[in-house]
């Protein structure tokens, strides 16, 4: 749901003006997200606050038109369009008496899908004066908060004098998901204040989804030929870190929890997490999905907003629509009749001829790990196959140079060399992705 679509259904609730089951449906979502009923709080209490002031009766679940109430409507929108604004600036600081934190994307709040977009953390140590410093600790995958304070305890020299928290986080991602993860930086210490650059990669998530290839390195507004970054910084056998893979508006929610101490008194704690959130807009272009085949489909998508079209990242995303896992391969060199390194193609439309397949430069370093070999793919879940839209070619121009080039699409092909006729897991095919209209040439 967009900002606009909830605030407009938060003021119709408080002001009486949407049907029982809309209404009752939106104090379910209300019950079960915090920041969503502190909305509707202070939203209600400045709508009594108004009729008071007028004058004029609370309202009561029976419409009545008056004829102050259009006057009335027009004055509650101000209040509450300011009152949402400073209540969601209001949510990217928070503070209790150990610590504080305020977060910010790094640089403009848009960033291009696919890039190594980063949120800066400033966090304040509120025990300072007493000598105690505060520890930002690494939760780690099979880590729980019992095990960290004994470790604490155990490793300090004096316990008393470090307080540690942890950070989790919840992203909820443009198609609605929400999606459990943890802060799985290094441990950093706070004695006073501290400005931290936090790379959206830094969060393990906790949910189980298949990893991206990444045929390249994400960097700041663009995508780096380097083919080696995957394999040190998110290898596909490793934990599952956060990428941008969807267009659209992410909102980062995160809760700083507190450590207790093995023995009450151990170091200063706090009762309720601390939760603060941001917003980060991937940009994009993305196709529609092409057909679908064997329980699975396909689509292009290109990041906008990079310093130019070379260095933009390009995936196709494949998604499994069916109802049992997949496997396949995205890379490799073989025997098989499918495009090589990536067992996808370039298609793209000049004027008003056919689409033309582009093909790989020749000069590419592709890296060919190990880690990328038959990825099980679950139902439900998208993956996504990252690459840079330089890497294509067609008679030795790239995207940039082609003059009339009006659109682009892609398709995947795999096909095994062996295989066994019993595994239903295999996926072989090919999946056309809808097309993409790209920008005039001058924009490019």
């Amino acid at each position: 749901m967009n900002e606009n679509t909830r605030e407009h259904e938060i003021t119709s609730l408080v002001q009486g003006d949407l049907d029982e089951p809309t209404a009752r449906a939106l104090r379910a979502r209300l019950a079960a997200d915090p920041a969503l009923h502190a909305e509707f709080t202070a939203l209600a209490a400045a709508d009594r606050a108004l009729l008071e002031a007028l004058g004029t009766p609370a309202r009561t679940g029976h419409r009545t038109t008056h004829w102050w109430r259009p006057a009335l409507a027009a004055a509650a929108v101000v209040v509450v369009a300011a009152l949402l604004a400073t209540a969601r600036a209001d949510r990217a600081a928070a503070h209790n008496d150990v610590v504080g934190l305020r977060v910010a994307p790094v640089g403009d709040s848009k960033q291009p899908v696919f890039t190594d977009a980063a949120i800066e953390f400033v966090w304040e140590n509120r025990i300072a004066a007493t000598g105690c410093e505060v520890m930002i600790e690494r939760l780690g995958a099979d880590t729980t908060i019992a095990a960290l304070a004994a470790d604490r305890a155990k490793a300090a020299a004096n316990p008393g004098k470090a307080a540690p928290v942890v950070v989790r986080a919840t992203l909820h991602a443009p198609d609605g998901a929400r999606i459990p993860a943890r802060l799985a930086d290094d441990a950093t210490t706070i004695a006073t204040t501290a400005t931290r650059r936090v790379p959206l990669r830094a969060f393990v998530l906790d949910a189980e989804s298949p990893p991206p290839y990444l045929g390249g390195a994400p960097g700041d507004r663009e995508w780096r030929e380097d083919f080696l970054w995957a394999i040190g910084n998110m290898p596909s056998d490793g934990p599952r870190r956060f990428l941008l893979d969807q267009v659209g508006e992410w909102t980062i929610e995160l809760r700083v929890e507190s450590v207790p101490p093995p023995v009450a008194g151990g170091w200063p704690t706090f009762a309720e997490p601390l939760v603060v959130a941001t917003k980060v807009i991937a940009t994009g272009l993305v196709s529609d999905w092409g057909p679908t085949h064997d329980g699975m489909r396909a689509r292009l998508v290109l990041a906008t907003g990079c310093s130019d079209l070379d260095h933009a990242p390009l995936a196709v995303q494949l998604q499994n629509v069916g109802d049992h896992p997949r496997t396949y391969n995205v890379v490799g060199i073989t025997m098989a009749k499918v495009p090589q390194p990536f067992h996808w193609s370039l298609l793209v439309a000049t004027g008003d001829g056919d689409p033309a397949r582009m093909e790989p430069r020749k000069n590419l370093g592709v890296v060919m790990g190990h880690d990328n070999s038959m990825i099980r793919h679950a139902p439900g879940a998208t993956r996504s196959l990252v690459a840079c839209a330089d890497y294509w070619r067609l008679d030795g121009k790239g995207l940039v140079e082609l003059a009339g080039a009006a659109s682009l699409a892609a398709e995947f092909h795999f096909e095994a060399t062996l295989w066994d006729s019993n595994d239903r897991e295999l996926w072989q095919g090919r999946l056309p992705t809808g097309a993409l209209r790209l920008p005039p040439r001058t924009n490019r």
